[in-house]
């Protein structure tokens, strides 16, 4: 356990480094310079495996009670749409707690001045598997308790959580160019403005994996779409825009929850501002200057925050 000291209490926690602590006869079969590799894997697997557990076990049966109780009451359209939407942002709020205990996450969050509105655009730039859970907590800063999302098509089948976003008023859209996806999008925004919640998407339309595409305007982004906000902003024309810059430093193959292992240790940061809605016409331009400041933020040399603890960059060639 040469690797594994009190100072790993301080940055995973004394529950995790206990939890890892069972596990030391692994650790002393192996190589030293394995062990690193080893203790990321491993907290990596218990957490996708946590997160299963907890979902089939408390998340949904939590909101299947909810129903219940809404259908004893016969609660209204909204209060059962809010219903949904307040049962994802609590549990996002959990999981995104959990994670950070587990796996030894920290991620600074810098808000930048705002003017506080109860409504918003959120507009995120999309690189890792837990970018919604920090979305989400960027809107817990700001107290947004209701937000629609634009989502992938693919979500409507996710087991026990498709049926809750539709059901909440999210927009699913396909990643081809399917015509029918702005009119989604639109009765979304129209219902979210009726319901006075706040609207959310990623421009990006996928997630960026670290490698730009030959030609790209920006080496840690991909290039944003404009349609999906150009009708969230004719739609929504009284709401600001707020944009939330996820910065997860050289964050590669983070797709889905079994790749906690890349996040093991990691230090990254969140970096909140407002934009005016520049209405349909002015959206291009706007997410042209969103998109340049996030490039200037995700390259500058940010020497007050280390973004992966220097002591778990393992590689397979070390």
């Amino acid at each position: 356990m040469n690797n594994i000291n009190n100072k790993d209490k301080e940055v995973y926690g004394t529950s995790t480094y206990n939890l890892f602590s069972v596990c030391c006869l692994f650790d002393m079969l192996l190589p030293a310079n394995r062990r690193p590799l080893m203790f990321r894997s491993f907290l990596g697997v218990f957490a996708a495996l946590l997160f299963l557990s907890v979902m089939a076990f408390l998340t949904i049966p939590e909101i299947l009670v909810r129903r219940v109780w809404n259908h004893r009451n016969q609660a209204d359209a909204l209060v059962r749409r809010q219903t949904e939407t307040n049962w994802h942002q609590t549990w996002a709020g959990l999981y995104r707690r959990m994670f950070k205990s587990i796996l030894g996450l920290r991620m600074h969050r810098q808000v930048r001045e705002l003017t506080y509105s109860d409504r918003y655009i959120l507009v995120l730039n999309h690189q890792a598997a837990l970018d919604h859970l920090e979305g989400a907590g960027a809107a817990e800063e700001l107290d947004l308790k209701d937000v629609r999302w634009v989502v992938k098509e693919a979500m409507r089948s996710a087991p026990g959580l498709g049926n809750s976003l539709e059901r909440a008023g999210f927009a699913f859209v396909s990643r081809n160019g399917d015509v029918r996806d702005k009119e989604r999008i639109r009765q979304m925004a129209q219902l979210a403005r009726a319901d006075g919640a706040s609207v959310a998407l990623y421009p990006e339309g996928t997630r960026f994996n670290g490698i730009p595409r030959q030609g790209a305007r920006y080496t840690r982004l991909r290039d944003p779409k404009a349609g999906g906000l150009e009708v969230l902003c004719e739609e929504l024309p009284e709401y600001r825009i707020l944009v939330v810059c996820i910065d997860w430093g050289d964050l590669r193959d983070a797709r889905t929850m079994w790749d906690g292992a890349a996040f093991v240790g990691r230090r990254g940061r969140v970096i909140i501002w407002e934009e005016e809605n520049p209405g349909k016409e002015g959206v291009r331009d706007l997410l042209t200057d969103i998109w340049d400041e996030m490039e200037r933020i995700l390259t500058q040399n940010a020497s007050h925050l280390a973004l992966v603890d220097p002591r778990y960059q393992q590689t397979a060639e070390s």
